[in-house]
């Protein structure tokens, strides 16, 4: 078997948004205060207010609205902090979750990048491959649309895929908890429309991250 490793490095250039499929709640997983971002460590704060909980059972407060204003000069209280806050300050305020390791740290999942790595050699071989666009090519499901192109750019089938022989590992980069992360308030803006305003974590510009892509040069 061989084997080529790569060593990567990965530069963001604008704020990048990996969602890990979670909503955070206002006062549930996050408090915003000062034009910051406080996620916070539900445990350490249960516990710090355990009794003020017992004694308003069976109604039991949400964490964020424990705190006082010196709590946020307690760093154990929080998982990490990050500049900026939500648009929306309603009661019911929602931030989409950055994807992150169980240490909270920011890091960009191989499948990620490997689908990125995907359009970008399809978008290359458009000249050459020249396929025909039109209806049938895009497909009736919304999960797979473009599939037909797909395989005529990779392969028939995913045993004759080209990009068996590409493995992406997962990038990681900050070693602290929050770190290189900030909140965007983000817009979709058509010709035609505005949506709504979309609220979330995501990796700042200028931030490093490293891994490891290898070919299977057999394959």
């Amino acid at each position: 078997c061989s084997m080529t490793v790569y060593n990567l490095t990965l530069t963001t250039l604008a704020p990048l948004h990996i969602s890990d499929g979670a909503e955070l709640r206002q006062d549930f997983d996050f408090v915003a205060r000062e034009g910051k971002t406080y996620r916070l460590d539900e445990n350490a704060i249960l516990a710090k207010y355990e009794n003020q909980i017992l004694r308003s059972a069976p109604r039991y407060p949400l964490p964020g609205t424990l705190l006082k204003p010196e709590d946020f000069t307690s760093l154990e209280l929080f998982r990490y902090i990050l500049a900026g806050v939500p648009r929306s300050g309603k009661v019911d305020a929602r931030l989409r979750s950055q994807i992150k390791d169980a240490y909270d740290r920011a890091y960009i999942p191989g499948s990620s990048l490997k689908g990125a790595l995907r359009t970008a050699l399809a978008w290359a071989g458009w000249d050459e491959i020249r396929p025909q666009l039109d209806r049938g090519a895009i497909g009736r499901s919304r999960s797979w649309a473009g599939q037909p192109l797909e395989r005529k750019f990779f392969g028939p089938d995913p045993n004759h895929d080209l990009l068996r022989a590409l493995h992406v590992a997962d990038l990681f980069g900050p070693e602290r908890p929050g770190q290189g992360l900030m909140v965007v308030n983000a817009q979709v803006v058509t010709l035609r429309s505005t949506g709504s305003p979309v609220e979330m974590e995501a990796v700042r510009p200028e931030v490093k991250f490293t891994g490891t892509l290898t070919i299977d040069d057999v394959l």
